[in-house]
């Protein structure tokens, strides 16, 4: 029996060792089991991510939405659904969870605007126990003065070429730009097509009808705009609702803005600040109208406003007092402090959508109507106490043209008198001169051609303003040079100079850089310089009756135009020309430079004379003649002495 036990041990022992050395095998096999999991786990986990996150931007799996591909501001229309025949019968299958992807895509920006929402609220509240506009902040607006421009648009192709104009001139400069359309685009031609609906987006990508993704679509828009052309048709018998939807576009477009409420960002993409958090400084603007987003900026800092405060300016018109009880900032450029967007989207929240199929009546209310102007207004007076602020500069000039610029300038107010134009403006002394469009313009209006923007662009931000050779270009005569012919010429050129002038001005301050600051405008100040050289008199004169011309003169933007022309005609015969300044220099729009104290930064031209002992400043209103006068008199005697 002992050798069974010792055999029976030693298989025991035999099995022991057998399982001491399976021991570490079965860890290892564990451990690499256990890591399989966890990735495939891993791997499941993001793949439902990625479905998640296609749902929400608008699409089913491959990226595909409706109304965009949340590419970069080039793309188009969109990823639809590629339909081959055989998938003919399930395309409304197909199209409906890129529906619903949008539904949830603004379910989620709605819930990430809770926060806003609740501002509104707020200002609403307090709004509506004002009783006077709040007063303005007395401390300088920040360096965040962004301006969000904001186009209502029709996205027809008759439209387009403006839509191109837009982007490729003024559009580039605004902090963000957006065009808000209808649900339904497309023309009589190519089709109508309502982007709200799913087989509907599936036919315009077919009819090669594509968005960009700074479109919004206000899917909400009650009154649809394109059955105008068959109302006409049927003797003027319009069905109430239809064509005139301008108020209800712009409502519906600022309480999106605000909101996120209401319409759809073509290419999706949100993130979770709303568009009102996207900048300061708000401006409706028609698509008729070229704009200086630049300037805009420069406009609340001369103004010392802040966007924390209520302010809603513009070219202000007063002939609906009488009616309506309140001064209107006509629509060709409607500009927006955030704490007045603010309070703008909740009053259109909380007004009225009774009788909105009649005209307005100075309530705030939905409207058949296309005087959004009026009832902007009446809103804001309505619910925030906020009233218009005309856009002016220091002298009172318009910032904003309401008309062509080459009509605006020839008009006078005594000659033509007081018609609703001029209605309750307070009087300026540039109202019978001729010049009274700001040199630092926010916005000229009444241009329908896209080839006026680009000449505008031309003129000053591009080859015009730089002094570059452009065989488009027009010349009248030697050193008159524009970008085309503009009517009433000669006057058109002038305000166009003084307008250039401004702006390398207020360039050339804000960027700390000599007044003239590039080799361009060097050069053609010293060609210029020899070409008006005193010039042979074609009758015989003696030597000793020569002629010395002083001009009393004030070196300010406003007046460059007059100094050019009077070198290039009668200066140019004098043996000597001389110009006279203050020792200040600039304008209120430009700021002023003292050259007693910083003379580094004039780069004054030659025939030039600083008189430096001035003691009245012409910039505070209280300079006399007879002290420059007298200076100016010695130099020309002790000229003249010298012979």
């Amino acid at each position: 029996m002992a050798p069974s036990r010792r055999i029976s041990a030693g298989r025991s022992s035999s099995s022991s060792n057998r399982i001491g050395r399976s021991s570490p095998l079965s860890l290892r096999s564990t451990i690499i089991i256990v890591m399989i999991t966890a990735l495939f786990l891993g791997c499941a986990f993001l793949w439902k991510s990625y479905l998640n996150i296609a749902e929400s931007l608008g699409g089913s799996v491959g990226g595909r939405s409706v109304v965009g591909d949340g590419g970069g501001g080039s793309s188009l229309v969109g990823w639809l659904p590629v339909l081959s025949n055989e998938q003919g019968e399930n395309k409304e299958d197909e199209v409906t969870p890129l529906i619903r992807g949008v539904k949830i895509q603004q379910k989620q920006h709605h819930e990430t605007a809770v926060a806003t929402q609740q501002k509104i609220e707020s200002v609403n509240e307090k709004a509506t126990i004002q009783t006077t506009p709040p007063p303005p902040t007395t401390t300088t607006a920040t360096n965040q003065n962004r301006l969000y421009c904001m186009v209502p648009f029709i996205w027809t192709p008759s439209a387009l070429p403006a839509y191109e104009a837009i982007q490729s001139t003024w559009g580039k400069r605004c902090h963000v730009l957006r065009f808000f359309i209808d649900p339904i685009i497309g023309d009589d031609k190519v089709g109508f097509y309502n982007m709200t609906e799913a087989s509907e987006a599936v036919r315009a990508r077919e009819a090669n009808l594509m968005l960009p993704n700074d479109v919004v679509i206000l899917h909400d828009m009650k009154r649809p705009w394109h059955t105008c052309g068959e109302e006409e048709n049927r003797n003027q018998n319009k069905p109430i609702g239809n064509c005139r939807n301008i108020w209800e576009k712009i409502w519906r477009a600022w309480v999106y803005v605000v909101t996120g409420k209401g319409g759809s960002q073509v290419g999706g993409g949100y993130s979770s600040i709303a568009d009102v958090q996207t900048a300061e400084w708000f401006v409706k603007v028609d698509a008729d109208t070229y704009l200086f987003p630049e300037n805009l900026r420069r406009y609340v800092e001369y103004k010392k406003w802040s966007y924390e405060d209520h302010h809603y300016f513009g070219h202000v018109l007063n002939h609906r007092r009488s009616d309506r009880k309140v001064s209107i900032v006509a629509g060709a450029a409607v500009f927006f402090s955030r704490a007045t967007l603010f309070a703008a989207a909740g009053a259109f929240e909380k007004m009225s959508m009774e009788k909105g199929d009649q005209e307005e009546d100075g309530t705030c209310r939905d409207a058949y109507t296309g005087t959004e102007e009026v009832v902007t207004a009446v809103c804001l007076k309505q619910f925030a106490n906020v009233t218009a602020d005309p856009a002016l500069d220091a002298n009172g000039r318009e910032q904003i043209s309401l008309y062509n610029v080459e009509d605006i300038l020839t008009y006078n107010r005594t000659d033509m008198g007081e018609w609703w134009f001029w209605e309750g403006k307070t009087r300026y002394p540039c109202h019978d001169d001729g010049d009274c469009i700001a040199h630092l313009p926010l916005a000229f209006h009444g241009y329908k051609q896209p080839s006026f923007f680009l000449a505008f662009e031309k003129e000053f931000y591009g080859s015009v303003m730089k002094g570059e050779d452009d065989p488009s270009h027009y010349t009248q005569h030697a050193g008159i040079v524009a970008a085309r012919k503009w009517d009433r010429f000669d006057v058109t050129y002038e305000y166009f100079e003084r307008v250039r002038s401004a702006m390398r001005a207020a360039d050339a301050a804000e960027s700390g850089q000599p007044l003239v600051s590039s080799d361009v405008e060097k050069q053609s100040l010293e060609k210029e310089a020899t070409n008006m050289a005193p010039q042979e008199v074609s009758i015989a004169t003696s030597n000793n009756n020569r002629v010395y011309c002083m001009v009393p003169f004030i070196w300010t933007p406003a007046y460059l135009p007059s100094y050019h022309a009077l070198r290039r005609t009668w200066g140019k015969r004098c043996d000597v020309l001389k110009f006279f300044i203050d020792p200040i220099i600039g304008d209120a729009s430009t700021g002023y430079i003292d050259l007693r104290v910083n003379s580094t930064n004039a780069n004054l031209p030659g025939d030039v004379v600083v008189i430096h002992d001035m003691r009245r400043p012409w910039n505070a209103c209280v300079t006399e003649s007879k002290e420059k006068l007298s200076k100016y008199l010695g130099e020309v005697m002790e000229v003249v002495d010298m012979g």
